[in-house]
């Protein structure tokens, strides 16, 4: 799935956005996961989660927040970096907010993204079983 079908992925997670800002955000997301320091946060471990997602995505309540979940979780990636999460947080609230995102839908994302730290669940996310099967 690498490239190609995960960019595909992401213009129907966002189709009816602006087409720009769309382009623009994956070309971010593609660059980020194409560092040359990656060895596992690579484009091919974002292909791995989604197939493992498009099994239990009969079960996701929320499947474009879990999908957005996926492309922005490691899109920072300093190996020794005690923020990786927080940041990757941050740029996909500037981006879906870009995007017009629903706000809660932001803040569901930015949630699940900072849950991988962890790997603890939030209480304060709208979706407990989203996120289970995001941790997993």
């Amino acid at each position: 799935m690498p490239g190609q079908q995960l960019q595909q992925r992401f213009y129907e997670l966002n189709a009816g956005r602006s087409a720009e800002a769309v382009q623009q955000a994956w070309k971010v997301i593609q660059a980020a996961y194409l560092e040359s320091h990656r060895c596992y946060h690579t484009l091919n471990h974002l292909s791995d989660l989604f197939r493992q997602m498009d099994q239990v995505k009969p079960m996701l309540k929320n499947v474009p927040v879990v999908a957005m979940a996926v492309y922005y979780h490691d899109i920072i990636y300093q190996p020794g970096s005690a923020d990786n999460e927080e940041r990757s947080a941050a740029i996909s609230t500037e981006t879906l907010h870009r995007l017009g995102w629903k706000e809660r839908d932001v803040r569901e994302v930015a949630a699940y993204i900072r849950s991988t730290k962890t790997h603890e669940p939030d209480p304060g996310v709208l979706n407990a079983g989203d996120l289970d099967a995001f941790l997993d």
